[in-house]
């Protein structure tokens, strides 16, 4: 029974690919769209309302291009984002390869170094292009610190793996207690309907109390981090980081009568690949926000994102 309380949020490569594939195939024939701009669905029960003013006034350039630019931001901070294209999560080294001969298991080690390394140092380039499309936080600059200066979009921003960590733990705890609001608060739009949707149908008068018993090796590691520049208002980027967290979870379920549910209550050892987001608009970092777990990249999901040339070939 526990694991029908984990499931729902774990997303295969397979799904995420193919649906990216046909939407692409459908929108092949239309008019080019300005992405994150005319396609954005607007913040629900927020409907724009002009401000009555008793006497008008001149505004300033930049408040009227903060009120051009605000509809922008906030379909975009609205915006269902899907898994950045060609996101590799590598396989643990201790998985089996298909054959024991000593010759499969150097090609199996091979491969999946060739494929860390590769994919790694791409996701460097991504971060690294970010980071110096972004301007320096000294007012003048000049060689050296404009090279080696700090900027607006940091390398490597706070503590990725704690905020995994953190947010996962809320996130559980949150879908147990019916928080709808802090589930909309740290969860990606379309995390958090899916999770609305789960409290929606949940059984009137059943209760659920969900704990962590502890992390458990191999300990939580940051396993991809990657960074996109996005079409719409100057600074507007997006970030996201894969973690492996490993850890002991319990699921108690109660029904109205205040009764245990037969099979809740046990303890399970999971494994699971948290994936967060973080956007930065004008060049600010917005917090960051849980999109839901993911799987370790297959054979078959490789073959997809070949086929669909977010990677190469010879991967």
């Amino acid at each position: 029974m526990a694991q029908s309380f984990f499931r729902p949020f774990s997303f295969s490569f397979s799904q995420v690919v193919a649906c990216r594939t046909r939407t692409a195939a459908r929108t092949a024939a239309r008019p080019p769209q300005r992405c994150f701009s005319q396609s954005l669905r607007a913040t629900a029960g927020r409907p724009g309302m002009k401000e009555m003013m008793p006497t008008p006034k001149m505004k300033s350039d930049a408040s009227v291009q903060s009120a051009q630019a605000s509809p922008d931001i906030s379909r975009i901070e609205s915006h269902p984002f899907e898994l950045l294209p060609a996101t590799y999560v590598p396989s643990p080294f201790f998985r089996k390869p298909d054959s024991l001969k000593l010759k499969s298991i150097l090609h199996y080690l091979k491969v999946q170094t060739v494929r860390r390394a590769w994919t790694s140092f791409q996701d460097f380039l991504l971060v690294l292009k970010s980071h110096y499309t972004s301007p320096s936080k000294a007012p003048n600059p000049g060689f050296f610190k404009a090279l080696f200066g700090e900027r607006t979009f940091k390398m490597w921003p706070t503590d990725m793996v704690k905020v995994a960590k953190d947010l996962h733990k809320e996130m559980y705890g949150s879908l147990a207690k019916r928080d709808i609001s802090t589930i909309k608060q740290i969860c990606v739009p379309g995390l958090a309907t899916s999770l609305r949707a789960r409290i929606a149908s949940r059984p009137r008068g059943e209760k659920m109390m969900w704990e962590l018993l502890g992390y458990n090796r191999p300990r939580a590691k940051l396993v991809s981090h990657r960074a996109f520049t996005l079409p719409g208002p100057d600074g507007t980027a997006i970030r996201q980081a894969v973690v492996r967290i490993a850890s002991t979870q319990r699921l108690t379920r109660k029904n109205k009568e205040g009764q245990f549910i037969e099979g809740s209550g046990k303890g399970a050892y999971l494994v699971e690949y948290v994936c967060i987001q973080q956007l930065s608009l004008g060049w600010e970092e917005r917090p960051w926000r849980i999109w839901g777990t993911v799987q370790p990249t297959s054979e078959e999901v490789m073959d997809l994102m070949k086929t669909s040339g977010e990677m190469g070939d010879w991967v």
